[in-house]
């Protein structure tokens, strides 16, 4: 995925590889959701990556799909939310705050 959390020594041998990465992906349809990924793939911090088997696991994000599109959270996933182990969530939208206020005063 592109949305990763990533450390500053990766973010080092990204902008070591800048020029590879503006040379090879400047045509391409989505060179955000591939260049991190195939510089890591191709380098000492493959063996670092957290987790291959699960994305969500891997990025530590709530990501939640239905029926193939992003879903927007709500206040009726607000445990769903609570009880994941997961460090973020994606997605929010403006038109439904509740869920963000109920995270943010029940968790202070």
């Amino acid at each position: 995925t592109q949305w990763v959390s990533i450390t500053n020594s990766f973010v080092m041998e990204l902008l070591r590889q800048k020029e590879y990465g503006f040379s090879t992906y400047r045509n391409s349809f989505c060179p955000d959701e591939i260049y991190k990924q195939t510089i890591c793939w191709n380098s000492e911090f493959r063996t670092k990556v957290y987790c291959l088997d699960d994305e969500s696991k891997g990025s530590m994000r709530m990501i939640g799909w239905q029926d193939g599109q992003l879903k927007d959270w709500s206040n009726d996933d607000y445990l769903l939310l609570m009880k994941s182990c997961r460090l973020f969530a994606r997605k929010f939208n403006s038109n439904n705050l509740e869920i963000v206020n109920n995270i943010i005063e029940n968790n202070i």
